[in-house]
């Protein structure tokens, strides 16, 4: 199969400096041009032409809405995005691009103009190394918006583009000025409209297409050509594209060959990518086709989606392998098809006359290991809930079968995020299916979860006895990677209920099933948690030496999740040492295990961020600190919390009365911020210094005056409308930078709003108050 060699711009030289010279002087461009005109071609030009700056391409057209709109570009940025809150998870991914220094390329926004304009004012307002680069028919109208027309070509690049076109494929022949005037005009100087004019030339010759070309047509020019492309075509290549239109993604030749299902299925995929209605790369040394959405979508106006096509298309990706965490094999293929299964999951639960449950149910459950790792939250709960009810309907032992695994699955989402009571439903279902099947590794897994879920809630007695018989259930069926998992739920028993040395123990146990296993995984997991038990213990040295080792094993398997937790534990046992000088790396942990939804890790970081204040002697500091723990404790349904933040809060009352705020120190503008002496700008920060100036001017009104949340968007944005998403995103974030440049013992939240410190004192620097 001929690659596709990359395409040279004709014509487009003066626009590619205008446009770079635009993404280094504005936040956000707009390239501006009807479809096909080229604007795809000249953005990854532009970011070629940007390297070694870091360029990430989005499709718009993929995205359902907003959530799958900022979950594809943490993909990109290979960023966890499992947090349901969506506030957090619009800083997130604001703060990654900017740590990136990204040119954001976002394509085809014209399908999903409302999610795209919010967040590209999100990563306007919230960055400042990064930019956003958008391809659209219409431009979005929004500040600093800088607009770029992309015109079809000249005659004279559109000749050129042509004979390129031609050259490329082999052709040999020649076409007259005549025809060559004949093909540019129809085709309006539109860039595909001439690539699939060489690509009918190269494969016809000049006098059919010269013959094509004498008949009048009522569509626009790439309509038309599309037309003829397609018309051109036998029926067997016909139904061919039709069957690859359903796919989503690029696709390896097994999956394109699969999708065709025909005996020549082969000889048709090389006759497409001749017609240029399939393109062909080749990436890591393999072929990579895929079908221009352009493409895609005129081919499923006029050919149609018959249901037999998205039933292939559902049932080719539903074979697919459930992705582990061991094997990255299983995870990059399922990864690189995560748009394909969603696709066809939502035809399969949605399907008429009737949804198709098993295969919805199959195509969730490949889904679930990558909704779990990178989210989003929201469409993670929406896929199991829904697989989960339409198999209410089946009898079939297959569908009880499923039903167990998705009951386990959504157990699993609320009991990691610290919800354990809501995974209790679930799991006692998942339970009683077990027992039905007399299936007994799933009924051991489903013991496991049990104790896992149960003990969090005090339930002690309970959880120890649902482990104990996981362990059985283990040594009897000699699966070692569930006797790992039964020995690591039941020691996290034993430290809850403070038997440290028996904990330590069971977390040995652990160890030596997740190495006859051969999991490395599970080998760190049990790493992490002996940490946790040296810990307690006062063993500090060890602690740091199991960390070590998962740390090696986490970031072997690129397991984000716990390597943010250890990244909390490893700060934690340095705070006990006395070895911590700054909160900074306790933070970023903070914000790992905040991104990651992890409520149990968010919990542990927020209590060492308070410990450390305190230690350092800043009473305000550790006052805030403690607030924000005592919040999030709130929404935990562990048991242990709230007597640990009792513990902790004590001291802070006693020695409220006698602390004192900062002084904060600010230019009437609100360009220069001086605090604790370090001196920041906030020039190019607009919406933080106009936040800023509005809290000081209602402290001014009155100590302890706050801003609610509308209240503050209307100072960070005056006069600028948006969702209530976006406004609450952008309250969040204003006040979170505002904390994370040094004013988080300042800023105080409250059940009214945003306010300064009452004690604070607050002065002008160009002229006292």
């Amino acid at each position: 199969m001929r690659e596709r060699v990359q395409q040279a711009l004709f014509g487009r030289d003066e626009l590619l400096s205008l446009a770079r010279d635009a993404v280094s002087r504005s936040p956000i461009v707009t390239l501006r041009g009807p479809p096909g005109v080229g604007k795809s071609t000249l953005s990854r030009a532009l970011a070629r032409s940007l390297a070694p700056r870091r360029a990430l391409f989005v499709d718009a057209a993929r995205a359902a809405d907003r959530d799958e709109l900022r979950a594809a570009i943490a993909s990109q940025l290979s960023l966890d995005l499992r947090i349901n809150d969506p506030r957090v998870a619009i800083e997130r991914v604001a703060a990654a691009l900017d740590e990136a220094g990204a040119l954001l390329v976002i394509d085809n926004v014209d399908r999903a103009r409302e999610p795209v304009r919010e967040l590209a004012a999100d990563v306007r307002d919230f960055s400042e190394r990064s930019a956003v680069l958008l391809c659209a028919w219409r431009s979005l109208g929004l500040d600093e918006e800088r607009v770029i027309d992309v015109a079809p070509l000249a005659p004279e690049a559109g000749a050129l583009l042509l004979r390129a076109s031609l050259d490329r494929r082999g052709f040999l022949g020649t076409i007259d000025d005549e025809l060559a005037s004949a093909i540019l005009a129809r085709s309006s100087g539109v860039a595909l409209a001439i690539e699939l004019f060489a690509a009918r030339l190269a494969t016809l010759g000049p006098e059919p297409v010269r013959r094509s070309l004498e008949h009048p047509t009522g569509f626009d020019a790439l309509d038309a050509t599309l037309r003829d492309a397609i018309d051109a075509l036998c029926e067997g290549d016909r139904r061919a594209l039709s069957s690859l239109s359903a796919a989503r993604a690029e696709m390896d030749a097994h999956t394109a060959l699969a999708l065709i299902d025909r005996p020549d299925a082969l000889a048709s995929l090389e006759r497409l990518v001749s017609a240029s209605l399939v393109s062909v790369e080749a990436v890591a040394e393999q072929s990579r086709f895929r079908v221009l959405d352009i493409i895609r979508d005129f081919a499923q106006r006029t050919l149609g989606d018959p249901r037999e096509v998205r039933e292939r298309h559902a049932r080719v990706v539903a074979a697919i392998e459930r992705p582990s965490a061991d094997e990255a094999r299983s995870w990059a293929r399922a990864t690189h098809a995560r748009d394909d299964l969603l696709a066809a999951w939502r035809w399969a639960i949605d399907a008429t006359p009737r949804a198709d449950a098993l295969l919805a149910a199959q195509l969730a459950l490949v889904l679930e290991p990558l909704l779990l790792t990178r989210g989003p939250l929201e469409l993670h709960r929406t896929v199991m809930a829904r697989s989960r009810q339409a198999l209410e309907a089946e009898s079939a032992v297959d569908s009880l079968a499923l039903r167990v695994e998705l009951d386990l699955a959504i157990a699993k989402l609320e009991a990691i995020r610290g919800h354990s009571r809501a995974a209790l439903g679930p799991l006692r279902a998942a339970l009683a299916g077990a027992e039905q099947l007399g299936d007994a590794l799933r009924l051991g897994w489903t013991h496991v979860v049990l104790c896992f879920a149960l003990r969090p809630l005090g339930a002690y007695d309970e959880a120890r006895s649902h482990g104990e018989r996981a362990l059985r259930i283990a040594i009897e069926q000699r699966d070692d990677r569930l006797a790992a998992q039964s020995e690591q739920v039941l020691a996290a028993v034993e430290l809850a209920l403070g038997e440290v040395e028996r904990a330590r123990e069971g977390f040995e146990r652990c160890l030596d099933f997740a190495r006859r296993a051969r999991s490395p995984r599970l080998e760190a997991i049990a790493h992490g948690n002996l940490a946790y038990a040296h810990h307690r213990a006062g063993a500090l040295e060890r602690a740091t030496q199991c960390l070590d080792r998962a740390q090696q094993g986490f970031e072997a398997r690129d397991d984000r999740f716990h390597l943010a937790r250890v990244a909390v534990q490893r700060e934690s046992v340095a705070i006990d040492a006395r070895a911590r000088e700054s909160d900074e790396a306790l933070r970023a942990a903070l914000d790992r295990v905040v991104a990651l939804d992890d409520l149990e890790g968010e919990l542990e970081a927020r209590e060492a961020l308070a410990i450390f204040a305190r230690q350092r002697g800043d009473e305000g500091l550790f006052e805030e600190r403690a607030r924000a723990l005592a919040a999030c404790a709130r929404y935990s349904d562990n048991v242990a919390w709230p007597e640990r933040v009792a513990r902790l809060a004590a001291p802070m009352r006693e020695q409220q009365a006698s602390s004192s705020a900062p002084t904060l120190a600010l230019s009437r503008k609100g360009e220069r911020v001086v605090l604790r002496e370090i001196e920041l700008d906030f020039s190019r920060r607009g919406p933080l210094k106009r936040v800023l100036l509005a809290l000081v001017a209602a402290h001014a009104r009155g100590p302890g005056s706050a801003l609610s949340a509308a209240e503050v968007q209307a100072a960070g944005w005056p006069g600028e409308r948006m969702l209530p998403e976006s406004a609450a995103a952008r309250v969040y974030m204003a006040i979170r930078r505002l904390r994370g440049l040094g004013l988080d013992a300042l800023i105080l939240t409250s059940d009214e709003g945003y306010s300064i410190d009452p004690r604070a004192q607050v002065r002008w620097l160009d002229g006292e108050c």
